[in-house]
């Protein structure tokens, strides 16, 4: 994506990766490459700090309606993920271009449902209990060894159609092609698919139940008591 910003001066960057945090911190490498081309002015975002009005580049997750507001030069938002939920009033962008980074997070996600699925697949968590309490042996874990499956015997139901349920699927396959998805999309990577909205089958027939929505009002509480006693 290409976006012309016209300008004389520096091009001010506002940015809320400056957390102490290795995760929500722009890289020092890049930080400093966009310091050297003496085209950009990278500040943190502060309402403190007048220079911040100035700014026609938002960076980072934290933006919201209130930030919005209150960078009256905004030209264009750049989310370090993908979800856009903290911004309530759409029409704030109406003269904004709006960017996310799409399929960053794919790979991490989808792999630490692998790795969540083996603890539950081999009962390591039950294992680890034990241990912690001095007590694994074969005759304690003998009560969970019906529950230890292997996964091309799992059934799997996949609610949301994103890039992450694409990723997770691709990797799912090389283990089992027992696979359905819930989304409000039809013919997904040729596995069973239901409409979000018809949804009514027993989820008793699932080994697991995989949630990768999007964090949107009409799915908030879907998951209740009531949906697992169907």
């Amino acid at each position: 994506m290409v976006l012309n910003i016209k300008s004389n001066k520096k091009i001010i960057i506002c940015t809320d990766l400056n957390l102490d945090l290795k995760l929500y911190k722009i890289p020092k490498y890049l930080k400093s490459k966009i310091i050297k081309s003496n085209k950009f002015e990278l500040i943190d975002f502060d309402y403190k700090n007048p220079d911040c009005r100035k700014a026609s580049i938002y960076w980072g997750n934290l933006i919201d309606d209130k930030r919005i507001k209150y960078l009256k030069k905004l030209e264009w938002i750049h989310l370090g993920s993908v979800g856009y939920d903290k911004i309530k009033n759409l029409k704030l962008l109406k003269s904004i271009k709006l960017t996310n980074s799409k399929k960053i997070m794919s790979d991490a996600v989808s792999e630490s449902i692998f790795n969540f699925i083996f603890i539950f697949l081999k009962r390591f968590d039950q294992c680890l209990q034990l241990r912690a309490q001095k007590k694994l042996n074969r005759k304690n874990f003998d009560e969970y060894f019906d529950q230890v499956k292997i996964m091309k015997d799992c059934n799997f139901l996949i609610f949301g159609g994103g890039d992450i349920s694409r990723n997770l699927i691709n990797k799912l396959k090389y283990f089992t092609q027992n696979i359905s998805l819930v989304s409000s999309q039809s013919n997904f990577m040729n596995i069973k698919n239901y409409k979000i909205k018809d949804f009514k089958k027993k989820i008793s027939n699932y080994d697991f139940i995989i949630s990768i929505l999007p964090n949107k009002p009409e799915y908030k509480n879907y998951f209740n008591l009531k949906f697992f006693k169907t």
